[in-house]
């Protein structure tokens, strides 16, 4: 008698029909404490794809760092109407996307208190146990004594994102700073990316290599090479061809010290590349360093202005804003008795102002920016207000006619925090 091993199998596809019973993209529910917060991503194989079929599970503690469970018996406040817990599906590209609060922290077993985070389960068909980690908030000073993250090595942790073989997407709305490099994409053909900031990185703020067909637009790009002045670029494009390079907006948040030698730069494997209508400021040696072959370099200049592309009024430099004050910024910084202006080289309408701050005002407090045209202020008005805040937008839809002058009023309440802020309107042609 001969005794054969059993054929593989893998998982069957069993997470969609037997566990969506307990599907929820709400892990805590309106009206719960604490600050809101919405995470999204995508669940991808070891080639890049998306997964259909996969289930992401949540697990985290309350604002004030305890877990709905009996077994948690820390003497900390219970929310009632907090679960904590939660599975979410992912969609047919692999996608998934839920809200919540962001988590106080938990003791450890040693007692000693960790960085909030939220624990994740990974499921899907073909893996027999699931997959445990962790999503850590990356503006927690709490990070650097966490024993967790501790054990991460640093060739891991450098770099905020890596995407390797992510094709026909859209990489949108995504911050990235204080990494070694900022977000790092290879092989990644017919891929958008949008919209995203890469700033206050240690080298690069984003590198793009071995990717045709692509599109990287309306992105910000600042204050990157803290690690050494002149030496790492805002973004290196290298072994890429056939894309575009438009409306992004570039500057420097260093007290007027200039940090990279380029702000863009394309190795000479780099063909058939539009880099057009870009805001290029605060580089050491140019604006463009360009080795490549057919690279069409058309209309950079510092605060490009002109159809539906960002219009930067930017502080110059770390200009902190104390309590209590009122103060005005422009290109060329603030005080509280100068109006610092920038006259508009083309009409239009301004449709979004945007508020970035180092430090949130705090409880009860708040930094106010009012929108001014020719001296007088407009309907546009962004608020930052309470502890753990850190940026506001408002809307609105101000005519803009060619030559107005515009500044903004920055308005900090008697007991707010000294902060840095930086100020963006959006003008649409």
């Amino acid at each position: 008698m001969s005794l054969y091993a059993t054929a593989h199998q893998t998982v069957g596809p069993y997470l969609h029909i037997g566990l969506t019973w307990l599907n929820t993209d709400r892990i805590a529910a309106p009206g719960v404490q604490g600050e809101r917060c919405t995470i999204q991503g995508r669940l991808l194989d070891g080639d890049g794809l998306g997964v259909s079929d996969g289930m992401i599970e949540i697990w985290q503690a309350n604002a004030q760092g305890k877990y709905a469970h009996p077994e948690d018996t820390q003497k900390k406040p219970r929310d009632a109407a907090f679960k904590g817990f939660g599975r979410i599906p992912t969609n047919a590209k692999g996608a998934f996307r839920f809200s919540t609060i962001k988590p106080g922290g938990v003791p450890g077993p040693d007692g000693k208190l960790q960085a909030p985070h939220l624990v994740v389960s990974v499921f899907m068909r073909g893996q027999l146990k699931h997959l445990a980690t962790r999503i850590y908030f990356p503006d927690e000073a709490a990070n650097t004594k966490d024993p967790i993250l501790a054990l991460v090595p640093p060739a891991r942790a450098n770099v905020g994102s890596k995407m390797t073989r992510c094709k026909a997407g859209n990489y949108e709305g995504n911050y990235h700073w204080n990494n070694d490099i900022g977000c790092f994409f290879s092989d990644c053909d017919y891929t958008r990316i949008i919209g995203n900031r890469f700033e206050t990185n240690y080298k690069a703020g984003v590198e793009i290599g071995q990717t045709s067909f692509f599109v990287f637009s309306n992105n910000t790009l600042h204050t990157n090479s803290l690690l050494a002045t002149n030496t790492y670029n805002h973004a290196n494009f290298f072994d890429c061809d056939m894309g575009i390079v438009a409306n992004n907006s570039s500057f420097e948040w260093t007290g007027g010290v200039t940090q990279v030698p380029y702000c863009l730069t394309f190795d000479n494997n780099c063909a058939e590349i539009i880099v057009d209508a870009n805001s290029l400021y605060g580089y050491v040696t140019a604006p463009i360093l360009n080795n490549g072959t057919d690279i069409k370099v058309t209309n950079n200049m510092p605060r490009q202005l002109g159809n539906d592309r960002p219009y930067n009024l930017n502080f110059t430099g770390n200009v902190s804003v104390a309590a209590g004050t009122t103060m005005y910024a422009g290109p060329s910084g603030g005080a509280a008795t100068q109006i610092v202006s920038a006259p508009v080289p083309e009409k239009g309408n301004a449709y979004k102002l945007y508020v970035a701050c180092t430090a949130a005002p705090g409880a009860a407090q708040s930094y106010t920016v009012t929108m001014r045209k020719n001296g007088v202020d407009q309907a546009l008005v962004a608020t930052v207000s309470g502890a753990g805040v850190f940026s506001a937008t408002a809307t609105g839809n101000i005519s803009i006619a060619q030559n107005d002058s515009l500044d903004f009023k920055v308005v900090t309440t008697a007991g707010a925090a000294a902060s840095d802020l930086r100020i963006s309107l959006a003008i649409s042609g």
